[in-house]
């Protein structure tokens, strides 16, 4: 199982386990401040890393067991998006809330 994943990848999975599917990724973008052509190649990656699936029926990505194992073996399996928010005071008036990403999160997943 990959340690060093993307902080960026692990939002993703954080909001498909928040919400079950990745329906319309642009609740992603709206939530994180990551543009569009990124979130398509992080979910590209995720997906070919076998971490989500897109399930053709539905025509929605959902999280395969190797994605929750991920989450569970690094104490995020209990997280939800929402404990992420953090009310907006920005000047930036259209956005109520965005996720705070603490300092050096990033070091967590190397």
């Amino acid at each position: 199982m990959r340690q060093d994943m993307d902080f960026r990848k692990v939002l993703i999975l954080i909001y498909i386990q928040t919400y079950e599917v990745i329906i319309d990724i642009n609740e992603i973008i709206d939530l994180t401040g990551i543009n569009y052509i990124i979130v398509k190649e992080l979910i590209f990656e995720l997906n070919y890393d076998q971490y989500i699936y897109y399930d053709e029926s539905l025509r929605v990505y959902k999280m395969t067991r190797l994605g929750r194992e991920f989450l569970h073996s690094h104490y995020l399996n209990k997280i939800k998006l929402e404990d992420l928010q953090t009310a907006s005071l920005g000047p930036d008036s259209t956005k109520k809330f965005h996720i705070f990403i603490p300092k050096n999160f990033h070091r967590r997943f190397k």
